[in-house]
């Protein structure tokens, strides 16, 4: 009778070093890509619009830190962001979208029609992601 040994029959690893660069080089190029998406310099300009009017526009890269009103709704720029602090509207959705920094992040309060809009070249020529 034959019987199979279930054993790794001549020893061979299960993980070989080949597998252990490939993993290491996936890794490195994932980190990779995370910072060059996460730091990348883009021209960045807030648009901030009151119903359907441009009031203001903003380069976020030469914008000192203030805060300002449109309608009733209180923007602020913050260390090259942007982000809607406060709103009298009842679901605050605007308020917790947070702090607009990339190019094509958007915030936007529909009762104060009030809309704050990144815009600019995107440097990995994204145009637009959605989730």
């Amino acid at each position: 009778m034959n019987v199979i040994s279930m054993k790794n029959p001549k020893n061979i690893p299960l993980i070989k070093r080949s597998d252990i660069i490939l993993i290491a080089l996936v890794l490195v190029g994932t980190a990779l890509l995370f910072c060059l998406s996460t730091f990348s310099a883009e021209g960045r300009t807030a648009v901030v619009t009151l119903d359907g009017e441009e009031l203001t526009v903003i380069n976020l890269q030469t914008a000192q830190d203030e805060v300002f009103t449109a309608g009733n709704v209180t923007v602020e720029v913050k260390d090259g962001k942007v982000s809607i602090i406060d709103s009298d509207c009842p679901d605050k959705t605007c308020v917790r979208t947070g702090e607009l920094s990339k190019s094509g992040d958007a915030s936007v309060c529909v009762p104060n029609r009030v809309s704050v809009e990144i815009t600019g070249e995107s440097a990995d020529g994204v145009d637009i992601m959605a989730y």
